[in-house]
């Protein structure tokens, strides 16, 4: 279930709206998430609430052509793995390519983590 939120910031050409959406995620035993980005986000974050052992890991990468070709930028073209664990939070820009490695923890004891977009 998605909330809506909406928050109100001054800057210096005056007030902002922004708006925030939430979602709780509950994943399973095998429970995983496939690669996707939150593009019309600002900024997209998870906070992890329980992690058992064997929680998929957060995996990131930069779809940016740039960020492929560029031999100067170490370990372009790579991914980044995020190891959840509880009162994790993680911010980044919503349009990184993201998934989550399936889960391969015990039947009931689900990974649960609150995902979140902030949209202009």
């Amino acid at each position: 279930r998605k909330v809506f939120k909406e928050v109100n910031y001054d800057d210096e050409n005056g007030k902002k709206n922004l708006r925030m959406t939430s979602w709780l995620n509950v994943h399973n035993e095998y429970g995983y998430n496939t690669i996707h980005n939150h593009a019309d986000s600002l900024l997209s974050g998870v906070i992890y609430i329980n992690t058992p052992e064997g929680s998929g890991d957060l995996i990131f990468r930069d779809p940016r052509p740039i960020a492929a070709s560029n031999k100067l930028i170490k370990n372009a073209n790579s991914t980044f793995k995020v190891s959840p664990r509880a009162g994790l939070s993680v911010l980044f820009p919503g349009y990184l390519e993201h998934w989550v490695a399936p889960s391969r923890t015990r039947e009931n004891d689900p990974r649960i983590s609150i995902a979140f977009n902030v949209h202009e």
